[in-house]
């Protein structure tokens, strides 16, 4: 009666009230089109969980509706097992084109997850041709549901692999959803699509596609067209707040940053606050509130050490996004010159080289470690990988890491004492970013990029060189913190940690060798007790917790 009447929910109730699976499974089967085509994916995926698992495979388009459900939610343990269940049906392979592209999408979004960046590519060029022929007439629930999802998730997976292949999708999947009324695939499709804009280095049009998915979702909260679900438009005021905060309107991107730090506190959805924490970072290094920038680098680490391992796409991004955290805290505090050989271990764990091959979406570590050489005065090192670096954002078209990379390598030429030749990747940076307004790229850089600029300036002086001379602090005039020439082991070490005494220098000598507590305290002529007593305190004094990562960290400050 519930069915006839049209209570979906009640009818699927009183099924499982009366323990009838056959019957549940055919009226969740029945709903879950319009479940999935309005993102009401709780729901759904509390209905397949009541199921049985045997009646699973009699429903392949269910199985696929509830894999998506579970992306939706980041629960991809589970994502496996039901895609192969979906495949395994023999009615499957009857799905319309659109409902097939999907899967053939989750499958390629399942290998990215993985950091398995050829076989996601592969797949996407296979979903893609399962999507052409299907874009004529008058598409059901299902096809409409299929569209949005499989247009939302691959231009998703190609921001990972060719962003202007994004940059050309987003806009398709964005008219799907917006034709069929689905908010939160709408609100989806405007923030990757200003994302990939970004990564272009188009600032202006980027800004001009999130100022119209404001005006199309409302500025809050904006529930969708059967009000099943609830959009958290969050991600599109950050993104905002970061295109002003690379403007330098600081005051205008402060208000963008808190609106999405409330509208995403409900949801709590992780790559939008990790996004949001390294922002707020930026933010308060730019007012000069080191505290407040310690406070987001903390809440940054923790959501680090909370992402699961299985999660390795989300992991790195975090965990790249938390080395330049700390890179930039290193750079504006000499105090916390620790954070440099944090960063370092974390380099060396990952075993990242100046030398590897390395593909787009796994360039962001190697740009960590450009970086990282720089401040260790390394800069011949760093010059060769930016080379690198600077090669592959040009193929790719992505202006936005090419002028970053074209700044870093300016300095790495100053470094080497060649300031002639910083001024190609200089000038080269300078005419990218000029069109685009870009300016704390530069501003970030510190008093070595305000050098080269104030220089030349002298030479060449335009507008937009006055501009970004003028939004450099008042200090940024003053001598670098970084050293112009390579310095004693004593002095790094007093720069990163509380200088160690000669007795504890001896034992850390010993330890490196692999000598044991007894060993130690036989050669040095002292008790076990006083041993350890001298271990725990190198533990102290450099931060670490065990005998191979105190080895680790006095490699990397050079004290052995």
């Amino acid at each position: 009666w519930f069915e006839k009447e049209g209570w979906t929910d009640e009818a699927i109730r009183h099924a499982f009230l009366a323990a009838d699976d056959k019957l549940a499974a055919r009226l969740v089967d029945d709903a879950a089109a319009e479940l999935a085509l309005h993102w009401n994916n709780a729901q759904l995926i509390k209905y397949v969980k009541k199921l049985p698992l045997e009646q699973l495979p009699l429903y392949p388009r269910l199985c696929i509706y509830y894999a998506w459900a579970l992306t939706n939610t980041g629960q991809l343990d589970a994502l496996t097992k039901i895609l192969t269940i979906a495949e395994s049906s023999q009615a499957h392979s009857r799905q319309p084109p659109a409902i097939l592209a999907c899967v053939v999408t989750l499958r390629a979004y399942e290998h990215l997850r993985k950091l398995d960046f050829a076989n996601a590519t592969q797949l996407c060029r296979q979903a893609l041709s399962l999507l052409e022929p299907s874009t004529q007439g008058s598409p059901s629930a299902e096809e409409q549901w299929g569209f949005a999802a499989a247009t939302n998730l691959l231009p998703y997976i190609c921001l990972y692999s060719d962003p202007r292949r994004a940059a050309v999708l987003y806009p398709i999947g964005l008219a799907l959803s917006q034709k069929f009324g689905i908010l939160v695939a709408t609100a989806n499709s405007t923030a990757r699509l200003a994302r990939a804009k970004h990564q272009l280095g188009q600032l202006h049009e980027a800004a001009d596609v999130l100022r119209q998915g404001l005006n199309t979702l409302g500025h809050g909260r904006s529930g969708d067209a059967k009000g099943s679900r609830v959009v958290n438009v969050g991600e599109l005021h950050l993104i905002m707040g970061r295109l002003h905060y690379e403007w330098n309107r600081l005051e205008e991107a402060e208000p963008f940053v808190q609106q999405a730090r409330q509208l995403n506190e409900l949801s709590g959805f992780p790559p939008v606050l990790a996004l949001e924490l390294e922002t707020s970072l930026r933010l308060s290094l730019a007012r000069g509130e080191i505290e407040a920038a310690q406070t987001s680098l903390h809440r940054l680490n923790q959501l680090c050490a909370e992402t699961h391992q299985d999660d390795q796409l989300s992991k790195q991004t975090f965990e790249v996004m938390a080395m330049n955290g700390k890179l930039a805290l290193a750079s504006r505090a000499p105090g916390l010159g620790h954070l440099l050989v944090e960063v370092a271990g974390w380099l060396r764990e990952r075993k990242l080289g100046a030398e590897d091959r390395f593909e787009y979406p796994l360039e962001g570590g190697y740009s960590i470690l450009a970086r990282s050489l720089l401040a260790q005065n390394r800069p011949a090192e760093a010059f060769a990988l930016l080379e690198r670096l600077v090669g592959a954002a040009q193929a790719g078209g992505r202006k936005d890491d090419l002028i970053r990379y074209l700044l870093l390598q300016a300095l790495a030429v100053q470094s080497l004492g060649q300031e002639d030749g910083a001024w190609k990747p200089l000038l080269r940076a300078l005419k990218l970013a000029e069109p685009e307004g870009y300016c704390r790229s530069f501003v970030d850089l510190g008093p070595a990029m305000h050098a080269l600029l104030k220089q030349l300036a002298k030479d060449r002086p335009t507008l937009y060189l006055t501009t970004l001379l003028e939004a450099f602090p008042e200090d940024s005039g003053k001598p670098s913190s970084a050293p112009a020439h390579p310095r004693s082991e004593a002095a790094r070490e007093t720069d990163w940690f509380e200088p160690l005494n000669d007795r504890e220098r001896s034992v850390l000598r010993l330890i490196a060798i692999g000598k044991s507590h007894k060993q130690i305290a036989k050669e040095l002529q002292l008790a076990p007790n006083t041993v350890r007593w001298y271990i725990q305190s190198l533990y102290s004094k450099l931060q670490v917790h065990n005998r191979t990562k105190v080895i680790n960290r006095a490699r990397d400050v050079g004290l052995l």
